[in-house]
């Protein structure tokens, strides 16, 4: 995996960072990771913005076409494909899930109930009172 990062930020980037861990913040859990779409996956054939995979904290960080094509930093109007390789951040626990799920009714539930998962895990990350550090300034 590291070894494709590398190639992916060499190629199309003009980064001089030798710490990848460090510039992910790969950390709590935190990894990235490939997934191939399959034609009966719950991914396939819907555009980045219709999936809301942000909301169960998964970013989409690339998309490897079947022809080759790298898609860096994609947008939301991006569609993926049977074959397509995306290239993912975010926690561990999110990606099996994702990776079974299926097509229809029963993923879009499945998509429903990570993101609970995700606000569950993350609320706390979220409820600090920044309120300290501006009144010391």
């Amino acid at each position: 995996m590291s070894r494709f990062i590398r190639w992916a930020l060499d190629r199309w980037t003009r980064l001089e960072i030798r710490d990848y861990s460090s510039l992910l913040r790969l950390a709590e859990n935190y990894v990235v990771s490939e997934m191939s779409v399959q034609a009966d996956d719950w991914l396939a054939g819907r555009t980045l913005v219709e999936l809301s995979l942000a909301q169960e904290g998964v970013l989409v960080l690339g998309i490897e076409r079947p022809d080759g094509r790298f898609l860096g930093a994609p947008r939301g109007t991006t569609r993926l494909r049977e074959g397509d390789l995306l290239l993912l951040y975010g926690h561990g626990d999110s990606f099996e899930d994702l990776d079974e799920r299926p097509a229809g009714p029963v993923g879009n539930r499945r998509h429903v109930e990570a993101v609970g998962r995700h606000r569950d895990r993350e609320g706390s990350k979220w409820d600090v009172d920044d309120t300290s550090e501006a009144e010391e300034d």
